[in-house]
C-alpha cells in the first residue's frame, strides 16, 4: 500500500500492518511474498506485529474480514476501525489466507490491492 500511496504523491499518510494472532517479528509467510511480486511489491522487509493500541492511535483501521473488524471495535471502541472492502466501497470481504494454497493467497492479494486501488483513488479525488 505504501508503494501505491508514494506513487500517487499523497503525503501525509502511511499504512502499516499488525494481527490479532501474528508472532512479533515473523517474516511474511512465503505463500504471501509470491502473491505480491506480481504487483512489483517486497514483503522482505515484513515484520509481523500483533495488534495493540499504540499502533492504533490517530489510525484508520481496515481490516480484512468483517467479522475480525467488529471484534477490533468491540476491544478498542474508540479507534476508527472498518471492514477493508466496504472501506473500498466492494462487495464480499477477505478471508485470511492462512493454511491455504498459491491461488488463494494470490486472489487475497488481488482483492486487497482492488481495494486500495479504490481507497486512493477515492482519497485524490477528495484532496
Amino acid at each position: 500500500m505504501n508503494a501505491e500511496i508514494e506513487k500517487r504523491r499523497i503525503l501525509g499518510v502511511y499504512a502499516q500492518s499488525c494481527g490479532l494472532m501474528a508472532f512479533d517479528g515473523a517474516p511474511a509467510n512465503e505463500l504471501a511474498v509470491e502473491a505480491v511480486k506480481k504487483y512489483g511489491a517486497s514483503l522482505d522487509f515484513h515484520s509481523a506485529r500483533r495488534i495493540n493500541a499504540g499502533i492504533l492511535d490517530g489510525a484508520i483501521v481496515l481490516c480484512m474480514e468483517k467479522t475480525l473488524a467488529e471484534y477490533v471495535k468491540n476491544v478498542y471502541p474508540d479507534k476508527k476501525v472498518f471492514d477493508l472492502c466496504a472501506y473500498a466501497g466492494m462487495e464480499g470481504g477477505i478471508s485470511d489466507p492462512y493454511g491455504m494454497g498459491q491461488e488463494t493467497y494470490d486472489a487475497c492479494a488481488d482483492k486487497i490491492r482492488k481495494c486500495i486501488v479504490n481507497i486512493l483513488t477515492k482519497a485524490g479525488r477528495d484532496k
